[in-house]
């Protein structure tokens, strides 16, 4: 069920951030900031209180701000790495040349694992990031990746992936502030990964999804940062997984023990999709041929 915005009496389109602030500060309470659009289709509650409650605070939005045109959309290199604007699209992602090898290619696969082109033409990074949904992609790849988020307005400045997918990163900035844009490390700093998702069919929400990232060196894995998704309300990071890995050479035998730990102290949410079980069992299949393709570019074996 689509919850409508029932009494927007305003629409504004800010070429500005700055312009974005001001309208908040000036409408604080009755503003809706409006990205892709896409995800007002799953905001709807699961039960009907909750369906009530949601409605009666939507009535009271009266102002929509679009931020397409707010000089957001955008994908640079500069020294500090690659700065993703946040009302970049998911498709721009894909097809910008800057990602074609960028940490052995795992962000293309994760924008090509989002929705349909269609919908990757009106989703954006930021929405995609702000409005966690347990099946997103792009929270699991930037946290694997260590991106820190430009935060302006009542809170300003940079908050890096583990602080920002802590909690649903719109509570996290608050109603003053906006999320600006996207860091990624330097290519240079950055080392080779993958990304797999999980799902019944290609265009479906992931049942599970994995990103992998691995700094290799002589064949020995000096650091290991692997996030997983579809388990928790947020992504989460496989710190046991990791532990295995670093300082040890990229065997065989040592991505099956890092897979088989994948799952160690997570809590896994229920899904009415598939069972508890079902999960602990697929995600360390999907975890370990994630390893063996990262591990593969990061030796330079592809």
């Amino acid at each position: 069920m689509n919850m409508p915005l029932t009494d927007v009496r305003e629409y504004f389109l800010p070429t500005r951030a700055s312009e974005v602030l001001r309208l908040i500060k000036r409408e604080k309470g009755r503003c809706f900031l409006l990205a892709g659009g896409t995800g007002l289709t799953f905001g709807a509650p699961s039960t009907s209180a909750e369906a009530t409650a949601l409605l009666r605070k939507r009535k009271g939005v009266e102002v929509i701000i679009d931020l397409s045109r707010a000089g957001m959309n955008y994908v640079r290199e500069t020294s500090g790495g690659i700065s993703i604007g946040a009302a970049t699209p998911v498709g721009e992602l894909l097809k910008n040349p800057l990602f074609s090898s960028y940490a052995g290619g795992m962000v293309r696969e994760t924008a090509l694992s989002i929705a349909t082109t269609p919908l990757r033409n009106l989703i954006t990074a930021g929405g995609n990031v702000m409005q966690v949904f347990i099946w997103s992609s792009l929270p699991v790849l930037f946290l694997a990746l260590d991106a820190r988020f430009r935060v302006v307005g009542e809170r300003n400045g940079l908050i890096r992936a583990g602080e920002f997918f802590s909690t649903q990163p719109r509570r996290l900035i608050g109603t003053g502030s906006i999320l600006k844009e996207i860091i990624l490390p330097a290519p240079s700093e950055c080392a080779d990964g993958a990304f797999m998702k999980f799902s019944k069919t290609e265009t479906d929400f992931a049942l599970t999804n994995v990103a992998v990232l691995l700094s290799v060196k002589g064949g020995v894995c000096n650091k290991a940062r692997i996030a997983v998704g579809a388990v928790s309300p947020m992504p989460v990071r496989l710190l046991a997984a990791e532990k295995i890995l670093e300082g040890q050479p990229l065997r065989d035998e040592l991505i099956e023990d890092a897979a088989k730990a994948g799952t160690d102290g997570i809590s896994i949410l229920r899904d009415i999709r598939v069972s508890e079980g079902y999960k602990r069992e697929i995600i360390p299949v999907i975890l370990r041929r994630c390893l063996k393709i990262a591990s593969e570019r990061a030796s330079g074996d592809h």
